[in-house]
């Protein structure tokens, strides 16, 4: 194991509330329950980015059967693709709306 994996594994486990915090929320967004503003997704990122071990996992991988492996490779990946992902979660929540008031849009839209 290389000196970067071992301070990898030693800030994965000094941010593991936070990374567990972080993707749970993102999860929740992403849902299709919410609509979201970039500048939010903007400001999470911003926050993210000074998460150490998120940014020591943008170097070296995270082995498999770490706690944490699934969380930090969302959230690596919500890094990576910011616009995709507020266009998913947007278009979910549209997706949802447009269900849940299915009735209302046949009445004004017959």
């Amino acid at each position: 194991m290389t000196t970067g994996q071992q301070q990898l594994l030693k800030a994965l486990d000094a941010d593991d509330k936070n990374i567990g915090s972080y993707a749970e929320y993102l999860k929740s967004i992403r849902s299709g329950y919410h609509f979201v503003r970039k500048e939010i997704l903007n400001g999470l990122a911003d926050n993210l980015g000074g998460v150490e071990s998120l940014n020591l996992a943008a170097q070296f991988n995270v082995p498999r059967d770490h706690s944490r492996f699934e969380d930090v490779q969302f959230l690596r990946s919500f890094l990576d693709n910011q616009d995709w992902f507020y266009t998913e979660v947007n278009d979910r929540f549209v997706a949802y709306q447009s269900g849940r008031y299915q009735e209302f849009f046949n009445q004004v839209e017959p």
